[in-house]
């Protein structure tokens, strides 16, 4: 089964943890890990972005409204 419908060059995975591995089961992407934070991405980088329960990891209220 194919996971990915676009180019390889179309996907960034992005994460706190160690992507390291990442690499190996999907050459060709590329993987972005941070420490959590302002992303380390240019505004208008991106076409669309898909996340999946990321907001309930971010903190406090005040840190939601920080990171908007």
């Amino acid at each position: 089964m194919k996971n990915f419908k676009y180019d390889s060059m179309y996907y960034t995975g992005f994460g706190v943890q160690d992507l390291s591995q990442m690499n190996t089961l999907f050459p060709g992407k590329q993987f972005v890990q941070n420490p959590g934070g302002k992303f380390p991405f240019e505004d208008n980088q991106f076409d669309w972005i898909f996340s999946n329960a990321v907001i309930e990891h971010v903190g406090d209220k005040e840190a939601h409204i920080l990171y908007k």
